[in-house]
């Protein structure tokens, strides 16, 4: 019997097709072979089971596990990624007017801001980095405690020990819970780290040749500085350069308003992007890729160089 809902998309399939000239199938390349090929949307940016959180039941022949959708089903196809396909419809017909108007006034307001950068800060804290780095953090932060109360005394350290082993059995059952215990969850913490984001400098760059990519890690980060603290994962550092791709025509660039005061007279505005920035854009990409690098158009000549770059 077939398992329901067993892929997670962790790049919403909403968001590659508008890199896609077909509904089902999408430009790629693959940065360690060098290959371009076509790949269907619903088969990349994915991981069998990502999401799901494994309740376990006893009864008379032992104990079973079974799995909860509600973090896949009920968080992010009902509510996220319906809250994204907004986000990208807005953009779209912000990109149609500007095209016609080219008006070079603010064209979004602080308030858009806000819930464009909820859809970001969605967007990096949905990726399996984040699984990997909050389970290895609390397996960390429980083994450290352990240790210090292996030298308290017994009456006083062994529940606290139970409590940790208990702790640590379900983060590596559920680490997707966890995940999400920590981020989405956090609701000071999403909204501080959305802030934040919302508060420096932003710009829009067009490219009306539809030349930007995307990849199977949306949200990028450029540090500009060296041996700075960093700021909700690095995104609002000091020094943090921050893209996403909304569309092949489409990119939102975010600045460090502390290091980059001069992008001050750009913030809030739409322009047509030069060929440096459309080339840093997607060399970004490449960098910042796990593997696969997506474009609406099939000819990946930023992606080419790089890949022979890195065989030379």
């Amino acid at each position: 019997m077939k398992q329901e809902n067993k892929k997670h998309h962790y790049v919403p399939q909403i968001y590659l097709r508008s890199f896609s000239g077909e509904d089902r199938f999408i430009n790629t390349f693959d940065k360690q072979t060098g290959r371009i090929y076509k790949s269907a949307i619903d088969s990349v940016c994915c991981e069998d089971n990502l999401y799901t959180i494994w309740d376990l039941s006893k009864d008379d022949n032992g104990i079973y596990a079974t799995r909860n959708l509600s973090i896949e089903k009920e968080f992010f196809s009902n509510t996220i990624e319906t809250q994204l396909g907004s986000t990208l419809r807005y953009f779209f017909d912000l990109l149609r007017w500007w095209w016609t108007t080219k008006t070079e006034c603010v064209i979004f307001s602080d308030d858009v801001k806000k819930k464009v950068s909820q859809a970001i800060v969605a967007q990096i804290l949905r990726m399996p980095d984040m699984q990997d780095y909050n389970n290895q953090m609390t397996q960390s932060m429980t083994s450290q405690i352990a240790d210090i109360l292996k030298s308290a005394p017994a009456s006083n350290a062994n529940s606290l020990l139970f409590q940790l082993i208990t702790i640590q059995v379900e983060n590596q059952l559920n680490p997707a819970l966890t995940q999400f215990n920590n981020t989405f969850f956090n609701k000071d913490f999403f909204q501080s780290f959305s802030s934040t984001l919302a508060g420096n400098y932003w710009t829009l760059l067009c490219s009306p040749n539809a030349e930007f990519y995307t990849c199977d890690r949306p949200v990028n980060l450029c540090r500009h500085c060296e041996d700075v603290r960093p700021m909700y994962l690095g995104f609002a550092e000091e020094g943090a350069e921050v893209s996403y791709t909304i569309n092949p025509c489409l990119v939102l660039t975010i600045w460090d308003k502390q290091h980059f005061p001069e992008k001050k007279k750009e913030d809030g505005i739409c322009r047509i992007a030069t060929r440096r920035e459309i080339a840093h854009v997607n060399v970004l990409r490449y960098v910042t890729a796990k593997r696969q690098i997506y474009s609406v158009g099939d000819s990946f000549v930023f992606a080419k160089q790089m890949y022979d770059k890195t065989k030379e």
